[in-house]
């Protein structure tokens, strides 16, 4: 009995120490996603892909560690920093209206990261065209996430899972472009 007990502390010390590891590298992955975000949204960032493949390094270890160990997948900070790497990812991918900054995206990202993140930069598409008070700006990004809202209704969504919240979030999104382009149009400040 003593050394089922000794084994398994030794695993779960080893799961405790990759655990708190990953949650690190992920929240420095959010915190950097996020930072860089803003500074694009405010036009502070003068070389953003230069960032962005100092964070793909950080994203290229904790996918690394998740292919040792399958069960870090459920550290929940993990798909928080996913996503947000994800979010900047496909803003990028917006503002250069070029796919070529995919080149960041691994290809074994978790699905959920993806959606995840996908759906969130609907809502910072919605802060650009808002804060640049442009039609056509606006109506371009509306169209954007019209894309993307009719790939969401592609999938398959089971009653009260995370991607139905996702979805619900894109059509928000969406509908708050809406607001701003009547508002344009009206020629109001924008709220």
């Amino acid at each position: 009995m003593d050394n089922i007990w000794h084994n398994l502390k030794t695993r779960y010390r080893k799961f405790e120490e990759e655990r708190r590891a990953l949650a690190t590298l992920s929240q420095e992955i959010r915190r950097s996603s996020k930072s860089l975000i803003h500074r694009i949204l405010h036009h502070q960032s003068k070389e953003p892909a230069r960032e962005i493949a100092v964070i793909k390094k950080l994203v290229d270890k904790v996918l690394l560690a998740l292919r040792r160990n399958p069960d870090l997948y459920l550290v929940r900070s993990v798909a928080e920093g996913m996503e947000e790497y994800v979010e900047l990812i496909f803003l990028e991918c917006y503002r250069q209206n070029s796919n070529k900054i995919l080149k960041y995206l691994p290809e074994d990202l978790d699905h959920e990261a993806l959606i995840g993140g996908i759906a969130d930069t609907s809502g910072e598409l919605v802060r650009l065209a808002r804060a640049k008070v442009d039609l056509a700006e606006a109506e371009k990004v509306h169209q954007y996430i019209l894309e993307l809202y009719e790939h969401f209704l592609d999938l398959e969504v089971s009653r009260n899972n995370k991607l139905r919240s996702k979805m619900e979030e894109v059509r928000r999104n969406m509908l708050r472009l809406e607001d701003t382009i009547f508002e344009l149009k009206l020629k109001l400040p924008v709220k």
